[in-house]
């Protein structure tokens, strides 16, 4: 699939997550008339947001910043017509934030899609659960990733090392292309 839709995450929201150019992205869809102030974002294990002079959105994390841009925003009338309206990051504590979008119309429906600096996907065609992740430590970016595996396709898993068991763990280190 090229996108995964939540339908009624919040009341009137939904959240579509998509694949973007080989990046992942995700986006607010609101009905018309739908509380936005609702739709909120724990960012668990963030030590801090705050945001940039540019408006982005810093998540603070033991192992350093991660950066998501600002969000781009448009109105849909009946029709489909889209219209740009002006949004923001809203920080709500040290980990939950939200957005803004000042001169909303609440009679059309409204697309929120903040941008994720960088992203991948890593997986085969059954299950994986990852139990650990993160940046490494000697400033290249790269971010390794712990956990097991169902998936005999899985990339990092040897030809036949299921055997008899459907369950193997996994380390992957991945740069920042996301290879």
């Amino acid at each position: 699939y090229s996108s995964v839709r939540y339908r009624g995450l919040y009341d009137g929201i939904d959240v579509r997550v998509r694949e973007q150019t080989g990046q992942l992205e995700y986006e607010l869809l609101l009905a018309p008339g739908a509380n936005l102030e609702k739709a909120v974002i724990r960012a668990e294990g963030a030590l801090g947001l705050e945001l940039a002079d540019d408006g982005a959105l810093i998540l603070k994390t033991p192992a350093g910043p991660l950066r998501q841009t600002p969000p781009v925003t448009w109105e849909e009338s009946p029709n489909g017509e889209k219209r740009p309206i002006e949004s923001r990051f809203r920080i709500i504590d040290a980990q939950r934030y939200g957005f803004e979008v000042p001169g909303r119309d609440l009679a059309l429906a409204l697309v929120i899609d903040p941008g994720l600096e960088w992203s991948t996907f890593l997986g085969g065609s059954n299950r994986e659960e990852i139990h650990g992740l993160a940046l490494t430590r000697d400033g290249s970016g790269d971010v390794v990733v712990a956990g097991h595996t169902w998936s005999s396709d899985f990339p990092t898993a040897p030809a036949g090392s299921l055997g008899s068991s459907p369950l193997i763990p996994f380390v992957a280190r991945l740069n920042s292309t996301g290879t």
